[in-house]
């Protein structure tokens, strides 16, 4: 938990941008986007990446894996996520 909170800071921090489009595009090339265009997708899509598993995020996924059949019954958070993880996290925090 403690590496995914420090990586979460770590690519979350604006001086790290550039280091971050680079590590992404050796991991994750899109041939088809140009340098500018690579950095603006990561940039576009930062806000999406984080390490927070709310409850909401949770009952919502399994809904649709019960509604799809690989599911039979959802759970509560406590089964599933260790009490030590946090709801929300923030680098400030």
């Amino acid at each position: 938990m403690k590496a995914n909170e420090d990586a979460y800071c770590w690519y979350r921090n604006p001086a790290n941008f550039d280091a971050l489009v680079k590590i992404m595009k050796k991991a994750v090339p899109v041939p088809a986007l140009n340098d500018e265009q690579y950095a603006a997708m990561v940039k576009k899509n930062l806000p999406s990446f984080g390490v927070s598993i709310t409850s909401k995020s949770l009952q919502t996924w399994q809904e649709l894996l019960v509604k799809g059949g690989q599911l039979k019954t959802t759970y509560d958070r406590s089964a599933l996520v260790s009490n030590e993880a946090p709801e929300t996290y923030d680098c400030g925090s």
